[in-house]
């Protein structure tokens, strides 16, 4: 067999592994509402990640790729870096999908597959809507009225667009905020101890969310689940 086959798989796995996104180190939108509170300690302590060849994140940025050649001024905003607030005075930001002039609307985009589809007509988890309105706030912070923020569902596997999920709501800058405060105060704990040692085996401790993709990221990540689970540095410190 040629060398074909392996070369073919290295330059797609080395293309995703040094993509901008897969390279980010600063905390973002998408993670200061994340309901595991052991991954938003490890993410803003800046513990490295044991990452594989992304592929799904990957179809997921180059959908977002083809939909920001899709919409197109004057009504429409794509791709938008917004502050959304800071942590420890570390300005915290991260890239909007999308903005609507006309109706005051901020989208994100979420492409999935259908199991996701499926929980998300029962409506969104609070990570995704946390980070819907922290996007709000971000456009609200750049002088743009919001009036509501949707999170769109794109089918991964349907050959029928409109089978995905569309959740909309009234922007709620407190959603936003309850958000920032729970991570900068959790920020202050972790900053208070004496040792890095200390620190880690507290973050190792923390509860994990039920289903937690990035636990398995981590070196301290559990052999078995655990029973019963709950919702320097980044910080450039």
């Amino acid at each position: 067999m040629s060398d074909t086959k392996a070369d073919y798989f290295a330059t797609i796995e080395n293309a995703i592994a040094t993509q901008p996104r897969t390279l980010q180190l600063e905390i973002g939108p998408s993670e200061i509402g994340m309901e595991c509170e052991h991954c938003l300690a490890a993410r803003l302590m800046g513990w490295p990640q044991e990452r594989d060849a992304a592929w799904l994140p990957f179809v997921g940025t180059s959908v977002h790729a083809q939909l920001e050649e899709i919409f197109q001024p004057p009504r429409w905003i794509t791709e938008t870096r917004v502050v959304v607030g800071s942590i420890l005075g570390q300005q915290i930001s991260g890239t909007s999908d999308l903005y609507d002039l006309e109706e005051n609307v901020v989208v994100d985009h979420k492409i999935v597959g259908q199991s996701t589809l499926l929980k998300a007509k029962k409506g969104p988890t609070p990570t995704y809507r946390r980070q819907a309105h922290l996007y709000g706030l971000g456009f609200f912070r750049l002088g743009f009225d919001v009036k509501k923020v949707v999170i769109s569902y794109l089918p991964r596997n349907s050959p029928i667009l409109r089978s995905g999920v569309w959740h909309e709501e009234e922007w709620d800058p407190s959603v936003a905020l309850a958000a920032l405060d729970r991570a900068e105060r959790l920020a202050e704990k972790l900053m208070a101890f004496a040792s890095v040692e200390e620190r880690d085996a507290y973050i190792t401790n923390l509860p994990r969310a039920q289903g937690c993709y990035s636990c398995k990221r981590y070196a301290d990540r559990p052999t078995k689940a655990p029973k019963t689970q709950t919702v320097e540095s980044l910080l450039g410190l």
